[in-house]
């Protein structure tokens, strides 16, 4: 006699997912966004799920004896940036933080043109009162706060990765920053007059 075998079940209401993509869920699901809709680059082909860490401040392989310094780098930047990106950490995340930790990033102006932007630099200008009332004067409608704080490199930094984690900008295959915006199910990007389909 044989057994037939129950076929997997499966949870009321789920459907099916693109190889490799759990979706979103909890307080998360708002940091997921280009994971969800990755753009069409290669830093957005790989993707390491780092476990949250909870109290944790540095992961375990940070102190294996066996490891390299620079896996150990890997590891310790995996765990910085986690809680920005959902815990879903893209390969183009760890090349911003390499331009970052350069003290230099290139901002795309075209498709075959950049202009290489010092953090430092932009630091003081996120915090100088004349760069933010030049700002408010030219973009009332951002409805930007009089007065600025403080905003030191490591700041900056901090909210690069917030605006990439969202999507406001991307990083192409040449490790360029470009003003990006997802429409229609296509990344528009700064300066380039077609639109990339995913």
């Amino acid at each position: 006699m044989s057994r037939r075998r129950k076929p997997p079940s499966r949870r009321p209401g789920s459907r099916s997912r693109p190889h490799g993509r759990r979706a979103p869920s909890g307080d998360h699901a708002s940091d997921l966004f280009i994971y969800q809709n990755p753009p069409p680059f290669k830093g957005y082909a790989e993707w390491f799920r780092v476990p949250d860490a909870g109290q944790h401040v540095e992961h375990p392989a940070t102190h294996d004896h066996r490891l390299s310094d620079g896996a150990k780098d890997l590891v310790k930047a995996l765990v910085r940036l986690a809680p920005r990106y959902g815990n879903m950490v893209p390969l183009a995340a760890i090349y911003l933080q390499e331009r970052i930790s350069s003290g230099v990033v290139h901002l795309a102006l075209t498709a075959d043109d950049y202009r290489p932007v010092d953090i430092a630099e932009l630091a003081g200008e996120m915090s100088s009162p004349e760069k933010r009332a030049e700002v408010r004067a030219r973009y009332p409608e951002a409805d930007l706060p009089s007065s600025p704080g403080l905003v030191t490199p490591d700041a900056a930094a901090f909210h690069l990765h917030e605006l990439h984690a969202s999507g406001a900008v991307v990083l192409d295959d040449n490790h360029i920053l470009n003003l990006a915006a997802f429409v229609d199910g296509r990344w528009l990007l700064s300066g380039r007059d077609d639109s990339l389909q995913m």
